[in-house]
């Protein structure tokens, strides 16, 4: 459906996702019209699997180019399929054929060809790993192989051989996560130890020397404690020497730091030949089982000479060598010859993100025990799936096997005669994976490959690692709203009932292969819906397992195509909506042309409260009514300190008058008084309150000449202060009496 806001002609480009790319199916010339047109592309689909499919328009007449994409998807669904990734194509021909006989649909690839996207990979059921290294697969291809176990619910079986399991590198990789074993096996109690030597060369490339840092860390990490190691390198200010001598690995610390610090500091060095002969100097009088170099270079430096490289063969030392942004392709010969000496490998690398992946293999080639190359019979320890029908008949010998460790909650059917798993299997996520440690060839597996159970064992374990698919009455639906992606699911039995209680659990890819945990919770009956967020277009793939009340499992796939980001839609407005809103609230819709801010709404009185406001106004003005009545504050004294204070400043004396001064006390005041109007008699004619006397002149005024015997009674009496008040009450009678005479 394109949708088109003019009339004009386009061309629809429709194009279908591969492991390669995308590929055109065909182009189409159309002539658009205003609105919706509707175009039918159909295609015939004769596998099962599942499709991608991506279509532009092109439109000379369109502006805006970033909405011009649509995608979509379908599933087809059909028998299981199994791709086999076969490492050594030419040398392993016994399990694709048997799987054929079985009636397996398997498609089987070489490693280089196995699909790094999702979607890819959703088109099988299970996938098997056959004697494929590590170094062989991408990080990306690792990641996918384990999203798809642990998300997905896609099989995974790893058959073993020399360059699998731990002495293929898959040391603290994604896929041994989703394997039911470790490839450290430091339990065993006797363990052959090894000796490894590290030649770091500058890489010349974007964080080249950060990458020399981290392979090293790799290779420290795989060897185990009683090993040997040591790292040597060209540096800039000391020239070729050991960065830390050969010495058991111990805890690692000492060793890790090191590395990080002499990781800045490696150079280009002009020749192979001094580092060489110092590895060669530290190995040769090792007490090791297994001895081995490994040279990281762009292969410029000096070969070495004939003698060294002699040295090492006689010492039985064999070196590998990667070579990596080589200045021209004559630089990865020096490394090839000397690896083809010596006995070594040779890696000429174009991913510097595969480099800690060899040297997790190299460091794991040192250490031999990885590899028990003996004749045996599996034992059976405890029964499975795997093997019904099979172990009554007894199992034919194998000749060898790669020693792993099984994890705590995998379960192990098959061991060898130092106990070690033979054949494991678990869930990881929503899907199954097994591990057998053996191989399917000639070299450990010779009396299995005329086992008249070959065929029916790997049949059965294959199936049992399939994806589960989900009953066809299960719907799942999928939509795009506001911004986020909505899962729904339509539960219904055979017979059309609900299916109620189930206890769905959905995972989500996007397409950048983040993984998004998604909670489907049940809304109505049979209905179970969940909603994760969308962000960048492209396919999301929805994996959702369930279980419901009798323990019955299960899985449904789904998926939702984001064609392109939300901000390059082109939306139309919608009338309908807005005229019902103004409807509902009694407004109106405004012509385009109309002014939206003219106040033209009637207004409406309205009571609002303020007795809030008047009691927050009385709080406030009650500390203060309080501090009015309760305290006396003298204005006098509060100006005169004011004054006396601004006096001090500079210039502010002589503009400020001085206070005035203190006024005397009472009696001198009234001592004043005697002195200017003298001692009062009872006939004189002033006012009374210049009458008014100190408690001492009163009683001289009042009492006639003593004598000396008098005067010492005086003496000796108290004045108190009922004196004071009887002279006081004596002068208000005379003054009484006084106004008495004038009245008359």
């Amino acid at each position: 459906v394109v949708n088109a806001r003019q009339d004009g002609p386009a061309t629809l480009n429709l194009y279908q996702r591969t492991a390669d790319g995308r590929r055109m199916l065909r182009p189409q010339d159309v002539q658009l019209q205003e609105g919706d047109n509707v175009f039918l592309l159909s295609q015939e689909l004769s596998q099962a699997g599942f499709y991608e499919y991506e279509v532009q328009v092109d439109s000379p007449d369109d502006t805006v180019v970033q909405n011009n994409v649509g995608r979509a998807f379908t599933t087809v669904h059909g028998a299981p399929r199994v791709l086999y990734v076969e490492g050594n194509p030419g040398y392993s021909t016994y399990l694709f054929p048997a799987l054929a006989r079985e009636g397996v649909d398997a498609e089987q690839i070489d490693p280089y060809s196995l699909p790094a996207s999702a979607a890819q990979l959703l088109n099988y059921d299970a996938i098997v790993l056959s004697d494929v290294s590590s170094t062989m697969l991408s990080a990306d291809q690792m990641g996918a192989l384990e999203a798809m176990v642990r998300d997905h619910g896609v099989g995974l079986v790893m058959i073993g051989g020399p360059e699998t399991f731990g002495a293929g590198g898959y040391l603290d990789t994604p896929v041994e996560r989703a394997l039911p074993v470790d490839m450290d096996i430091k339990q065993r109690k006797v363990m052959p130890r090894g000796a490894l030597a590290l030649i770091l060369h500058t890489c010349e490339f974007q964080n080249g020397n950060a990458w020399a840092r981290d392979i090293a860390l790799a290779s420290l990490n795989v060897l185990a404690s009683q090993d040997l190691m040591a790292v040597l390198g060209y540096m800039w200010d000391k020239g070729d020497t050991f960065i830390y001598d050969l010495r058991e690995v111990g805890d690692k610390s000492f060793m890790t730091d090191a590395i990080r610090k002499a990781s800045t500091q490696i150079g280009d060095m002009p020749s192979v030949e001094p580092t060489l002969q110092l590895a060669t100097q530290a190995l040769v009088p090792a007490d090791a089982a297994a001895k081995r170099v490994v040279i990281i270079s762009d292969g410029d430096p000096a070969a070495p000479t004939q003698g060294t490289v002699q040295a090492l063969i006689d010492a039985g030392i064999a070196v590998s060598t990667i070579c990596i942004a080589p200045h021209s392709m004559n630089d990865q010969n020096m490394l090839r010859n000397l690896a083809q000496a010596t006995g070594g490998r040779y890696y000429f690398v174009n991913n510097p993100r595969n480099l800690p992946q060899i040297f997790t293999k190299e460091a794991a080639t040192v250490r031999r025990g990885m590899l028990i190359e003996t004749e045996f019979t599996p034992s059976m320890l405890h029964d499975s799936e795997l093997l019904a029908g099979l172990a009554e008949t007894g199992l034919p010998p194998l000749r060898g096997y790669v020693v792993t460790t099984a994890k705590e909650s995998a379960t192990v059917p098959l061991i060898s005669h130092e106990e070690d798993p033979v054949l494991a299997h678990w869930r990881y996520g929503l899907g199954k994976s097994i591990a057998f440690t053996s191989d399917v060839t000639s070299r450990w597996a010779t009396p299995w490959l005329s086992w008249e159970g070959f065929d029916r064992f790997w049949a059965q374990t294959i199936r049992w690692s399939m994806r589960e698919v989900s009953p066809g009455q299960f719907r799942v639906e999928t939509r795009q709203a506001d911004g986020r992606g909505h899962i729904r699911i339509d539960a219904t039995d055979e017979a059309g009932n609900f299916v109620n209680f189930l206890d769905p659990k959905a995972i989500v890819t996007t397409p950048d292969f983040d993984r998004l945990e998604v909670d489907v919770t049940q809304t109505a009956p049979g209905i179970y819906e969940g909603t994760f967020p969308v962000q960048e277009s492209g396919v999301y793939m929805a994996n959702i397992a369930y279980a419901d009340a009798a323990g019955n499992t299960g899985g449904l796939t789904a998926g939702l195509a984001v064609d392109y980001s939300r901000e390059y839609e082109y939306n139309q407005t919608n009338l309908p909506l807005l005229e019902q809103l103004a409807a509902v609230s009694g407004g109106r819709l405004i012509d385009l042309n109309a002014n939206p801010f003219v106040h033209d709404l009637e207004a409406s009185p309205t009571i609002t409260p303020i007795w809030p406001w008047l009691v927050m106004l009385a709080a406030c003005l009650l500390p203060i009514e309080i501090f009015v009545r309760r305290v006396v504050v003298p204005l006098g004294a509060v100006m005169a300190f004011f004054q006396r204070q601004s006096r001090r400043l500079p210039g502010l004396k002589r503009l400020i008058p001085a206070p005035a001064a203190r006024t005397q006390a009472t009696t001198g005041r009234y001592e004043a008084a005697t002195r200017d109007y003298g001692t009062p008699t009872p006939d004189a004619s002033a006012p009374v309150f210049g009458t008014l006397q100190s408690p001492s002149e009163a009683a001289q005024a009042d009492t006639p000449a003593q004598t000396p015997e008098s005067a010492s009674a005086a003496e000796a009496k108290p004045k108190g202060k009922t004196d004071y008040t009887s002279q006081l009450l004596a002068a208000k009678e005379r003054a009484n009496h006084q106004q008495k005479k004038r009245d008359e």
